[in-house]
């Protein structure tokens, strides 16, 4: 199993930044340390660690907010070149101070923020701005749309996502998410993929309570330019899951004829995590012609109060020929993982091609 991310924190990563922080101010390492471990920092998760960090920074840095920031960007100015964790996510509680000491001093976080998310992520650490100044932060987040740097960009995406994960959610863009379309329209052909991405995460956002509006737009974007069709699929998933007609039909997936899933087996009713699960069945369809078709299978995982979750997963989309048998063999790992709990128990699984499930099966997962 992969080691827990909260481990990035390492006490060797937190004193290379406390000798490089002296660098540019003083500030005892002594000190530091002592109000970093507490007996209850090994029970700590990411993101408390990433709050407790902040608040250590907070206290050992002399001045005001001002100056602190002041000295944290300093930091990143002349070390961004050295420093190094998985994804810079170890840096996090840098845009996680500014988000717990910085709403009194807007102009100064903002500008902060810029500069920041240019090294790590700022995308949880702008949303109480939006949420505290929503219009003027959304002008400066458009003009963030076009920046040079394309960290920056992405933020202006990211940042805005009404359902973003781990993060506090935007109810006001949650009912009404026009305050982000300008953003997204200019960032959907955007030259890094790495923005394009959070694109279509913040399409699928919005497909989940104003579908819509982000079938609307995703129409108006098909076939503009080489980039826009993977980020079509990718932001209305949720809704080709869910075998939304409209959505299958912007991503050209056939809907008019007769698809099948026969001879579906199950290979092992009794799984003992971590195996895997073992299926394989029969597809065909009638078109008449060569056809683009999403094939899915649809898991049931048991909860802990008996009840049951579904979850799809795309097994395949690709051309296939009319009237042909493609016999589909597939496994699904119980192997653990963050974030997912599983319980032993009866679960179902099921073909699913455009929103049509075929033969739903049960089988016993045991932990």
């Amino acid at each position: 199993m992969a080691e827990p991310l909260k481990n990035l924190f390492s006490t060797e990563f937190y004193q290379q930044f406390i000798e490089k922080i002296n660098t540019i101010t003083p500030v005892s390492s002594k000190d530091f340390f002592h109000e970093l471990y507490t007996e209850s920092w090994n029970n700590l998760s990411l993101k408390e660690r990433l709050q407790h960090t902040a608040t250590v920074i907070n206290y050992i840095l002399q001045g005001t907010y001002e100056t602190k920031v002041s000295i944290l960007v300093s930091y990143i100015n002349t070390y961004e070149h050295t420093a190094h964790s998985d994804w810079m996510l170890g840096y996090m509680f840098i845009p996680q101070f500014v988000e717990m000491y910085g709403l009194d001093s807007y102009d100064t976080s903002i500008h902060a923020i810029e500069r920041i998310t240019q090294f790590t992520s700022c995308e949880f650490a702008i949303r109480p701005y939006i949420v505290q100044e929503p219009e003027k932060t959304m002008q400066r987040m458009l003009q963030w749309a076009s920046h040079t740097h394309s960290h920056v960009r992405r933020l202006s995406s990211e940042g805005c996502r009404p359902r973003l994960p781990w993060a506090m959610q935007l109810p006001d863009f949650i009912k009404d998410p026009s305050p982000i379309i300008p953003i997204l329209e200019t960032l959907h052909n955007d030259s890094s993929l790495f923005v394009r991405k959070s694109v279509a995460n913040n399409i699928n956002d919005i497909s989940k309570d104003n579908p819509a509006i982000a079938l609307e737009l995703c129409n108006s974007w098909k076939h503009t330019n080489e980039n826009t069709n993977s980020i079509i699929e990718h932001g209305l998933r949720t809704l080709l899951k869910q075998g939304n007609q409209k959505a299958l039909e912007i991503c050209e997936l056939q809907t008019q004829y007769k698809l099948q899933a026969e001879n579906f087996t199950v290979h092992s009713t009794q799984v003992y995590a971590p195996n895997a699960l073992e299926f394989s069945f029969v597809f065909s369809h009638e078109a008449p012609v060569t056809t683009r078709i999403r094939i899915e299978y649809c898991l049931y995982f048991l909860r802990s109060n008996g009840t049951y979750h579904k979850k799809v997963f795309r097994i395949k989309q690709a051309e296939f020929a009319p009237h042909t048998a493609y016999t589909i063999r597939k496994k699904h790992s119980f192997v653990p993982i963050s974030t997912r709990t599983y319980y032993s128990g009866t679960h179902y699984i099921s073909i699913q091609i455009h929103g049509t499930e075929f033969q739903k099966t049960a089988f016993e997962l045991h932990i």
